[in-house]
């Protein structure tokens, strides 16, 4: 099984000389920093988000935020039969406040393949409650509100990256189903 958040976990290449130095773990004393500090990690969801949290009485609630993706692969000791691969995804922060969801993600290198991520975590999030469900009413999709926290400033990058879902021709997305009799 694959583990994405520690590939290249323990150096950094130094640009100037090209050569591996150690790294420190910026981003989890920032995790760690804000599980251990509710308030902070409210009026962090206030600011960046201009939301309006009362941080003495607002309600915390850690949620789930790894997931196990199959990937169909075609590497399998079989080449006829299915094989998959397990990677291990693992967002930084997924909680809700007061019922609605967040992801807080924090970037502390450039990386121009964050937002592709940060989609890719909410989805995850959102199938991961929908697992084992009764289908026969509607199905609604919740992924948590993404915020993304880039340490390291990289000026390439806007400020804000929309993110659309989109159904090729559609605006919402509907599965037809015919009862058989």
């Amino acid at each position: 099984m694959r583990q994405t958040d520690t590939e290249n976990a323990g150096t950094v290449t130094d640009e100037k000389e090209g050569r591996k130095q150690p790294s420190i773990k910026i981003d989890e004393a920032i995790k760690h920093l804000f599980r251990s500090e509710k308030q902070a990690l409210i009026r962090l969801v206030n600011g960046a988000l201009g939301e309006s949290y009362d941080p003495d009485a607002t309600e915390l609630v850690e949620l789930n935020a790894e997931f196990v993706h199959r990937r169909l692969s075609a590497d399998g000791p079989n080449p006829e039969a299915e094989h998959f691969d397990l990677e291990r995804l693992i967002a930084d922060m997924i909680f809700s406040l007061d019922g609605v969801a967040y992801h807080i993600e924090f970037q502390t290198t450039a990386d121009r393949t964050i937002i592709i991520r940060v989609v890719g975590y909410g989805v995850e999030h959102a199938l991961s409650g929908m697992r084992n469900r009764d289908v026969r009413d509607e199905v609604v999709f919740e992924l948590p509100v993404p915020v993304l926290i880039q340490i390291d400033k990289d000026e390439r990058l806007a400020d804000r990256i929309p993110a659309v879902i989109r159904l090729s021709g559609r605006e919402e997305a509907q599965v037809p189903h015919q009862a058989r009799t």
